[in-house]
C-alpha cells in the first residue's frame, strides 16, 4: 500500500496533466492533510514544491501545478470565512485570538518559507517566489485578512524585488504589490515604487504591468497619461486601455482630453489607434451616446484653434462614425427641421460641427450612400437662404469669445457647402452672389476669408475672373458708397420762408389781376400776368426744395487697419488657392495700389499680410522676385518678429523656386551701381554687416541656368558670384543664433529645404544643423527638432553626393564639440551619440536600401566601390595619432569598431592596419585599447579573408610608416497598519 508521501507525489504528478481533475485531486490532498501530521505534510509538500521553483521558463505543467497549490492553500482561508457566522463573532474572534491561530497554518508556513527564499541567487527561485505570492494573494478573496507581521514582510520583500535585476521578477513583484497598495496614503511606499518604475524602468513589460496594477488616484493618473508617450507600442496601448476602463473623462482636464485624442488617434501603431478609439467610445458612453455633449466636453469651440486639433477633430468624428451603419447615423441625427437645416436659435458650435462632419463622411462613402446624404442635406437655394439668415442674425460683437464662436460656426457652414450639389444653375448663381456679398460685408473678418475664397474659386470658371471679382470687392471695401445728408441751417430756412411768403402775396395779387383782365377781355395783359405767375411758382418751388435736407451718395476712402488687412488677406488667399503662372494686369494694379503700400504701413499686422501677398506675387514672376529680394532681406532683420518670420518664409520660398543664382546678377549690379549689399553695408542699421562665415565659405550653388555669353573675366565673375551668394547665406545662417525660437525654426527649416532640393551644398552648413539639433537649448522647440530629425536621414540617403556632404561634416562636427567651452550648451551634448548618428548617416547600406526602394540600381556599384566609412576611418585614426593622450580619444576609439570598412579594398585595409599599429603605441587607456584591439582584429581578419595565402605579421609592422594616408578627405581634417489585521 502506498504511503501518504507517495500519494502526495502522485497527486503532484497528475496535477501537471490538466485542470479537469483538479477538484478531485484537491479533495484527495485535503484527506492527506487531515491524515498526516502538519510537520510531515509540510516536509513533503515543500519538497515537491521546490522542484517547481527551480524551473525558470514558463512551462505549462509548472503553471498548472502552482495554480493548483495556490487554490489548495487558500481554500483553508475560505473555509474559515464560511465558518464565521456573523461580523460580530468575527470581530470578537479577531480581538480574543492570536494571529497565528486565526491564519491557516499551512498558508502561514508557506508564506514564511517563500519570504525566506526571495533573496536566492537563482533567478528562477526569485521569480517563482514572487509568482506564488502573487497567486496566493489573488486566490485569497477580496475580504481576506492576513497577519500584520506577514503583511509587512510581504510588502518589504516585494518592494525589494522591485529592484531585482531580472525583469520577470520585477513584473511578478509589481503584480503582487497590487493588493498591498494604499491609495489614500500619500506616502504609500508601493505607490512610490510604482511611480518610479512606470517612468524609469528600462523594461517595457514592467512598465506595462505597473500601468495594469496601479490604483487610480489623482496622483497616479498623470503618470498613466505620461505613458501614452512611451516609446513602446504595448505600453502606450495599455495606458489607453487603462484610461478607458478605469478613468472617467470628467476627471480629466480639457487639455488632457484633447491631447490624448491627438496623440492616440494619430499614433503610428494600429494597436494604439484601436486603444485610443476604445477610449473615445468609453467617453461617449459616459455621456449616454450624446455626441454633442462629448464635443462640448472636448471644448470644441476653443480647442479647434489650437495647433493640431484641426486635424484631430476630423479623426474624432470619423472614429465615431466608422463602425456605425450610415442608416443608423442618419436616424440618430435629429437636429434638422423640415427644411433640412438647423433652427437659428439652436445653432451651436457642436451642432454645426456634427452636421458638417456627418455630411462630409457620408459624401466620402461614395454614390452608394447618397440616399442617406439627401436626408440631411438641403438644396443649394435653401442652404443659401439659410446662410443669409444666419449672417443677418449676427451682430458685431465686442466680446472676443462671442466673436470667435460666430466665426467658427460660419466657417463650419461654409465648409459644409463643399458637399452641396451645384449642378442647378440658379442655386449656383445665388450661392456665388452670397459669397461675394459676404466678402464685402463688414460682419466678415479676415479670419473667414479663406473658406469664402475656397468656395468662390470652386464656383467661378477662370482664375482671371476670380481676380476681377476680388478687385471689385476690394474697391468696394476701400471706397464704399456713403449716403450724406446736407441739412439747411435755421437762418437760411427763415430767409427762405420770408421769400416764400412774399412770393405767395405777390402770386395772390397777380391772380386777382389776371381774373380782372379776363373779365375785361384784356388778353394781352392776361398773358403777361400768367407768364409772371409761372415764374413765381417756379421760384416758390425752388425755395421749398432748398428747405428740404439733401441726400448725396459719395465714396469715401477707408484706411483703417481692419479693412486693409481684409483686402490683403483676400489677395493672399486667392493667390494661394488658384493656379496662376503670371502677373495679370489686374494683379499688377492690386500690387501697385495695395500690396506695395501695405509693406510700408506702420501697422505690423498690415505689413505681415502685405509681405505674404508680395511674396506670392514674386512666386509668379522672376523679375518681381529679383526686384524685391533686397527689400525682403532688410525686413527680415529690422521688423517685428511675426513679420520677420513671414519674410524669411518668403525668402526661402523664392530661393527654393528660382535658386540663388537667379539673384546674383541683380545683387551684383546693385553693388556696382553704388548700392551696398547687405554684407557690405557697414553704415546701414537695417541689415548688419556680414563677414566671411565658416558656415558658408565652401558653399556651392547649383547651376541650373547655363547660357552662352561673350568672353568675360571668368575668374573675377566667379569670385563676385561666390561672394554675393555667400553673403546671402551668411545673412540667413546668422539668424540660426537668433534669440527668437520662431526665427530659428524658420531658418533651419528653410536651409534644410534648400539643401534637400540641391540649391545649396555645404558640409559646414550641415554640421551647423546637426549641432543645432543636439543643442540642449533647442530641446523645447518641437517643430525644429521634428523638422531636422526628418531632414537628416532623408537628405543623407537621397543620393551619393549628399552622403559625401555628411562625410565631410563628420570631423568638423566632432571637433566643434571637442572644442566647446565648459560654459557652452554644446559641452552637455553626448558626443558619442552624435558620432553614432553620423556613422549611421554615412552607412552605404542605408543608401543601398533607399536606392533599391527607388529602383536606383545604377548607383549601387558606385556606392559599394566608394565606401565613405573608409575615409572616415582614416581621418579618425589620424586624429587619434595626432594627440593620443587627449580626453576625446575615447570617443574616437569607440567610433572605429562601428564603421563598416570595405572588406575587398586591400589598399585601404593595409593603410588602416598600419595606422592601427601606430595608435597602439600612443594610446594607453584600457577602454580605448580594447576598442582599438577590436578594430585591429577586424582589419586583420578582412586582410586574411582577402589574401588567405599571405601570412599577416602584426609585430613586424614598421611604426615609422607614412601615417597621413587619406582616400577622400574633407577640406579641413511603506504600508498602513490597522490593529492586528490588515485588509489586502
Amino acid at each position: 500500500m502506498a504511503t501518504p508521501q507517495e500519494k502526495m507525489q502522485t497527486i503532484f504528478e497528475e496535477v501537471q496533466m490538466g485542470k479537469k481533475n483538479h477538484a478531485k485531486l484537491m479533495k484527495h490532498l485535503k484527506k492527506l492533510y487531515d491524515q498526516m501530521t502538519f510537520d510531515d505534510f509540510w516536509d513533503q509538500f515543500c519538497h515537491l514544491l521546490q522542484y517547481n521553483m527551480l524551473v525558470y521558463n514558463r512551462c505549462p505543467a509548472v503553471e498548472r501545478t502552482l495554480d493548483f497549490l495556490s487554490k489548495f492553500v487558500t481554500s483553508f482561508v475560505k473555509q474559515t470565512e464560511n465558518s464565521q457566522k456573523t461580523e460580530q463573532e468575527e470581530e470578537n474572534l479577531a480581538e480574543d485570538s492570536d494571529d497565528e491561530e486565526d491564519m491557516p497554518p499551512l498558508l502561514h508556513k508557506l508564506l514564511s518559507y517563500l519570504l525566506q527564499c526571495h533573496k536566492a541567487n537563482n533567478k528562477a527561485i526569485r521569480f517563482r517566489v514572487c509568482q506564488i505570492i502573487n497567486k496566493l494573494l489573488k486566490d485569497m478573496g477580496d475580504d481576506a485578512q492576513i497577519d500584520t507581521d506577514i503583511y509587512e514582510k510581504i510588502k518589504e520583500c516585494m518592494l525589494d524585488r522591485l529592484r531585482d535585476i531580472t525583469p520577470v521578477v520585477r513584473i511578478q513583484a509589481v503584480i503582487a504589490l497590487g493588493r498591498l497598495q494604499e491609495p489614500n496614503d500619500e506616502k504609500c511606499p508601493v505607490l512610490e515604487g510604482y511611480h518610479f518604475h512606470i517612468g524609469c524602468d528600462p523594461n517595457s513589460n514592467v512598465r506595462q504591468a505597473v500601468i495594469q496594477t496601479m490604483a487610480i488616484t489623482a496622483k497616479t493618473v498623470p503618470d498613466i497619461i505620461e505613458r501614452t508617450k512611451d516609446v513602446t507600442d504595448l505600453v502606450r496601448k495599455q495606458a489607453y486601455l487603462t484610461l478607458a476602463e478605469k478613468v472617467s473623462i470628467k476627471s480629466l482636464k480639457i487639455k488632457q482630453r484633447v491631447w490624448l485624442l491627438q496623440s492616440g488617434l494619430k499614433d503610428q501603431s494600429d494597436s494604439v489607434k484601436a486603444a485610443a478609439a476604445k477610449l473615445l467610445q468609453a467617453w461617449l458612453r459616459t455621456y449616454g451616446g450624446n455626441v454633442l455633449e462629448l464635443l462640448s466636453a472636448l471644448d470644441a469651440e476653443n480647442s479647434m484653434d489650437e495647433e493640431g486639433f484641426l486635424e484631430t477633430r476630423e479623426l474624432v468624428m470619423k472614429t465615431l462614425f466608422k463602425k456605425v451603419p450610415a442608416e443608423e447615423l442618419v436616424d440618430k441625427f435629429e437636429l434638422l427641421n423640415e427644411n433640412l437645416v438647423i433652427d437659428l436659435d439652436k445653432i451651436t458650435c457642436e451642432s454645426v460641427f456634427y452636421w458638417r462632419s456627418l455630411c462630409q463622411y457620408l459624401k466620402s462613402l461614395g454614390p452608394e450612400e447618397e440616399e442617406y446624404l439627401d436626408k440631411i442635406l438641403p438644396t443649394t437655394s435653401v442652404y443659401s437662404d439659410f446662410i443669409q439668415k444666419w449672417m443677418a442674425s449676427i451682430e458685431v460683437e465686442e466680446d472676443i469669445k462671442k466673436c470667435c464662436i460666430q466665426e467658427l460656426i460660419t466657417t463650419q457652414l461654409l465648409e459644409l457647402a463643399s458637399v452641396l450639389d451645384f449642378s442647378d444653375s440658379a442655386g449656383r448663381k445665388s450661392f456665388q452672389k452670397l459669397l461675394q456679398d459676404m466678402l464685402a460685408s463688414d460682419k466678415v473678418g479676415h479670419r473667414l476669408i479663406k473658406p469664402i475664397v475656397v468656395g468662390l474659386i470652386s464656383l467661378v470658371a477662370s482664375n482671371e475672373n476670380v481676380l476681377k471679382i476680388a478687385a471689385e470687392i476690394i474697391s468696394e471695401l476701400q471706397h464704399p458708397l456713403t449716403v450724406v445728408d446736407e441739412s439747411v441751417s435755421a437762418e437760411e430756412r427763415r430767409k427762405n420762408d420770408i421769400k416764400i411768403a412774399s412770393i405767395r402775396v405777390e402770386l395772390n395779387q397777380l391772380r386777382e389781376e389776371l381774373e380782372d383782365c379776363v373779365k375785361q377781355q384784356e388778353f394781352a395783359r392776361a398773358a403777361e400776368i400768367k407768364a409772371k405767375v409761372s415764374e413765381l411758382d417756379a421760384a416758390k418751388l425752388e425755395l421749398l426744395e432748398s428747405n428740404q435736407p439733401k441726400v448725396n451718395e459719395i465714396r469715401e476712402e477707408r484706411t483703417d487697419s481692419d479693412t486693409i488687412v481684409k483686402c490683403l488677406t483676400i489677395i493672399s488667399e486667392i493667390l494661394t488657392e488658384i493656379m496662376h503662372n503670371h502677373i495679370s494686369p489686374t494683379l499688377k494694379s492690386l500690387m501697385d495700389s495695395l500690396i506695395i503700400p501695405g509693406v510700408a504701413n506702420e501697422d505690423p499686422e498690415i505689413r505681415n499680410v502685405a509681405i505674404r501677398s508680395l511674396g506670392l506675387c514674386c512666386l509668379l514672376s522672376k523679375e518681381e522676385a529679383k526686384k524685391h529680394l533686397l527689400l525682403f532681406l532688410q525686413v527680415s532683420h529690422m521688423d517685428h518678429e511675426p513679420v520677420r518670420v513671414m519674410t524669411l518664409k518668403v525668402i526661402f520660398d523664392l530661393l527654393h523656386i528660382y535658386g540663388i543664382e537667379t539673384f546674383l546678377n541683380e545683387l551684383s549690379n546693385e553693388d556696382e551701381g553704388g548700392s551696398k549689399t547687405p554684407a557690405e553695408n557697414q553704415d546701414n542699421d537695417d541689415i548688419p554687416a556680414v563677414e566671411s562665415r565658416d558656415d558658408v565659405d565652401e558653399t556651392e550653388i547649383a547651376d541650373t541656368d547655363k547660357i552662352d555669353a561673350p568672353e568675360v573675366d571668368v575668374e573675377n565673375m566667379a569670385e563676385k558670384t561666390s561672394r554675393v551668394a555667400n553673403n546671402i547665406l551668411s545673412i540667413l545662417t546668422g539668424l540660426l543664433d537668433n534669440e527668437s525660437s520662431g526665427i530659428r525654426t524658420v531658418c533651419a527649416e528653410g536651409l534644410a529645404k534648400l539643401q534637400l532640393a540641391g540649391r545649396v551644398t555645404s558640409a559646414r552648413l550641415f554640421s551647423r544643423l546637426i549641432l543645432m539639433w543636439y543643442n540642449p537649448l533647442t530641446e523645447d522647440d518641437r517643430r525644429l527638432r521634428h523638422c531636422l530629425g526628418t531632414f537628416f536621414p532623408l537628405y543623407a540617403f537621397a543620393g551619393r553626393e549628399n552622403q559625401q556632404i555628411v562625410e565631410e561634416s563628420f570631423m568638423q562636427t566632432l571637433k566643434t564639440l571637442f572644442k566647446a567651452p565648459v560654459n557652452s550648451p554644446l559641452a552637455r551634448v553626448n558626443i558619442g551619440s552624435v558620432a553614432d548618428f553620423l556613422v549611421q548617416l554615412t552607412n552605404y547600406r542605408h543608401l543601398l536600401e533607399n536606392a533599391q526602394q527607388n529602383i536606383l540600381t545604377a548607383q549601387q556599384n558606385t556606392v559599394e566601390e566608394n565606401n565613405l566609412h573608409d575615409s572616415i576611418a582614416v581621418n579618425v585614426c589620424n586624429e587619434i595619432i595626432s594627440d593620443p593622450n587627449s580626453f576625446n580619444v575615447k570617443v574616437l576609439c569607440e567610433i572605429l569598431p562601428a564603421l563598416k570598412i570595405s572588406i575587398d579594398n586591400g589598399c585601404i585595409l593595409k593603410d588602416l592596419k598600419v595606422l592601427s599599429e601606430k595608435m597602439f603605441q600612443g594610446v594607453k587607456e584600457k577602454t580605448c585599447v580594447k576598442h582599438l584591439e577590436k578594430f585591429r582584429l577586424l582589419i586583420i581578419n578582412n586582410l586574411r579573408r582577402l589574401n588567405p595565402e599571405v601570412e599577416i605579421q602584426v609585430e613586424n609592422i614598421d611604426p615609422g610608416a607614412n601615417l597621413s594616408i587619406t582616400t577622400n578627405p574633407p577640406e579641413s581634417a511603506g504600508g498602513k497598519k490597522g490593529g492586528k489585521k490588515n485588509k489586502i
